[in-house]
């Protein structure tokens, strides 16, 4: 069955990724991301819709944070960073010319570079510090599906990671944005009814 062997390549991806996960790179990579003063996510393709939902992430911890899929823009930012900042680049393959080219960019610039990939690639070698994904490369249609879950995943942790440096001030914060945002749909729902209402 189709559905079976999806979640099974999937499922394997994914126990392989976590197997190889050196908890040493989850924390520094955590701790470059608490102390960014911004940071920056690229990403094309298929990396580019998750680099934009692991930078969805990161802006709800209050962080500043912008993602970038379009390679002229991100490269061109990277230009603008400076020491202090930091960068995710996401990359099923570490060998992508304009993801390196943006990488390089960044760390001249002095910025920090997390880097979710392939382990020995390029990109693994120029950035500070790599969260691994070794998917097996072939012609295989999951393939590309199954990297980009475990990326997905390997975002999660990093996020997590992140909130969890940032304690209760976080917790308070979070707090405020759910009322905020629970209100502001309320309100939303109560002036679409009144609407609806007054065209009956």
């Amino acid at each position: 069955m189709l559905a079976g062997k999806l979640f099974d390549r999937t499922i394997a991806t994914l126990m392989q990724v976590r197997n190889n996960l050196s908890a040493d790179a989850v924390d520094r990579a955590a701790d470059v991301l608490a102390a960014a003063r911004r940071i920056e996510f690229y990403g094309s393709g298929n990396s580019g819709t998750v680099a934009e939902d692991i930078q969805r992430k990161f802006f709800r911890l209050g962080m500043p944070t912008v993602a970038y899929t379009d390679s002229h823009v991100y490269f061109a930012s990277a230009l603008t960073l400076a020491k202090g900042d930091a960068v995710v680049a996401v990359s099923s393959t570490g060998r992508t010319r304009d993801i390196l080219d943006a990488v390089q960019n960044a760390r001249k610039a002095g910025a920090d570079v997390v880097a979710l990939t392939r382990s020995g690639s390029p990109l693994a070698d120029m950035a500070t510090v790599s969260l691994v994904a070794d998917v097996a490369d072939d012609f295989d249609i999951h393939s590309p599906m199954t990297v980009r879950i475990a990326h997905l995943v390997l975002g999660d942790i990093l996020s997590i990671a992140v909130a969890l440096r940032m304690g209760d001030t976080l917790q308070e914060r979070l707090k405020r944005h759910d009322r905020a945002v629970d209100a502001h749909v309320s309100e939303g729902a109560s002036a679409t009814l009144s609407g609806r209402q007054g065209d009956s």
